[in-house]
């Protein structure tokens, strides 16, 4: 197996368990996932990670947790660059 399959095919399951753990997410706070749909793998890896990012921003969008979780996250990442 070539490196560049190698790093695609591993592209490619990562993006499906950032998918997964999202509908998980979107569940446990709405009870629904039916905006979130899994992209096929023919999709390039760009154009995934861009419906994941507006998936995440439409359910952010409608919940006040996952804004405020996103808030948490981005303070923890800001106080780690400032430790580093």
């Amino acid at each position: 197996m070539a490196v560049d399959e190698l790093s695609d095919n591993t592209a490619s399951q990562t993006i499906a368990l950032l998918e997964a753990r999202l509908r998980r997410i979107e569940y446990a706070i709405r009870g629904d996932n039916e905006e979130i749909t899994t992209t096929s793998t023919e999709t390039s890896a760009t154009q995934r990670l861009a419906a994941l990012e507006k998936s995440l921003h439409n359910l952010a969008s409608k919940s006040r947790v996952v804004q405020e979780l996103l808030k948490l996250r981005m303070s923890l990442l800001l106080q780690e660059r400032g430790a580093s």
